[in-house]
């Protein structure tokens, strides 16, 4: 899919795009710092649309509903499954919104380089069967808990979302209120005086089950529960740069950190810990224990490091889990690798060599 003339910042997969045939089609849709959004057909990798009425780099995409697509970048437009401008809220500001939140239906939470969180009511003015729906973009408030730019923004529930900043601390909000509950790692003094670097700063949230927080924090990373409002683990430095990003691997057997320093490390839960019990969640499994007992039971959540990942030469920006298969990562380098899973692999080669065996008759069924 080749045609973007700079960067590309943001895609996202839609399987109800309205064609011009009044069809719906699954395509890909990309954003990019030249200014423009492109619709490509997921089959072909045709481009069957270009937007160019966005009028400032486009950094995130967020689904409204099945019918309504937000953008955001500089300005922040509304968009729907045809990909036609349904109105645009001009931010008069230099920074650019970098994520972009649903919450209660028709509103959306948005994040940038501020150090505030700026709340949106999507409102429909009119409709009916002769003229098109008309929609309207209104700052309803601002939510100012952080002391630094906001890095991560992300949705755990319906019922609640999370945010973290530069400074450190992560805050669980109400949906429904748009008001703090919860806040995790706070520290004073936020900052390091002798190179003016953050130590603290949350680069990327990943939520479990609605109950839990898996935060990446400078080198390291921490688990955090959010009914109970403790934290159950922490690792300072899991690598020698900073975490950029956590995934949960294999059902929740394996947690992968990637990072700056160019490595994907694996953590599970120590070989003398392993428990034979059923599993009750994710995290569980992770852990190999049940997680009600976290209180009660006299052994810490611990992980060990139990493998790490060499071969790119840059930083390790994201990782996605690749079915039973694996996961992949990408980095900087410009390199997509595809991490198999080992057990997973053997066991098809066990078993295609057992088809072949049974197909000329030497494999011995008895």
């Amino acid at each position: 899919m080749v045609g973007h003339v700079r960067t590309i910042s943001c895609a996202i997969l839609l399987d109800n795009y309205m064609t011009e045939f009044e069809g719906y089609s699954n395509v890909v849709v990309t954003g990019s710092s030249d200014q423009t959004i492109r619709v490509w057909e997921s089959s072909n990798g045709n481009c069957c649309k270009v937007i160019t009425n966005h009028e400032s780099a486009v950094k995130c995409f967020a689904c409204v509903d099945s019918d309504l697509v937000v953008s955001g970048g500089q300005n922040i437009c509304l968009w729907n499954n045809q990909f036609k401008l349904l109105t645009q809220y001009q931010r008069n500001s230099l920074d650019y919104v970098h994520t972009i939140i649903v919450v209660q239906g028709m509103r959306i939470v948005t994040a940038s380089d501020q150090k505030f969180l700026i709340v949106y009511d999507i409102s429909q003015l009119q409709g009916d069967i002769e003229t098109d729906v008309l929609y309207r973009l209104k700052k309803a408030t601002e939510l100012a808990p952080h002391r630094e730019s906001i890095t991560s923004l992300i949705k755990i529930s319906e019922a609640t979302f999370a945010s973290a900043s530069m400074d450190g601390v992560i805050v669980i909000w109400s949906s429904l209120h748009l008001a703090p509950y919860r806040k995790f790692n706070h520290y004073d003094d936020f900052m390091s005086l002798a190179d003016h670097t953050y130590p603290y700063s949350v680069q990327h949230l990943l939520p479990v089950e609605e109950s839990y927080l898996i935060a990446a924090i400078g080198c390291g990373f921490a688990i955090y529960n959010i009914i109970k409002d403790e934290c159950i683990l922490k690792v300072k430095n899991a690598h020698q740069s900073q975490v950029t990003c956590i995934q949960l691997l294999e059902g929740g057997s394996y947690l992968a950190t990637s990072s700056l320093d160019g490595t994907v490390r694996l953590w599970s839960a120590p070989l003398d810990k392993i428990q034979d019990i059923v599993p009750t969640s994710t995290l569980s499994t992770l852990f190999n224990r049940n997680m009600k007992d976290t209180k009660t039971s006299s052994a810490p959540l611990t992980l060990n490091l139990v493998g790490v990942c060499y071969a790119h030469s840059n930083s390790v920006q994201s990782m996605v889990e690749f079915e039973d298969d694996g996961f992949v990562s990408l980095s900087n380098d410009g390199l997509i690798i595809l991490w198999k899973n080992g057990k997973v692999m053997q066991q098809k080669s066990d078993l295609e060599l057992r088809t072949m065996l049974r197909k000329f008759g030497w494999l011995d069924e008895h």
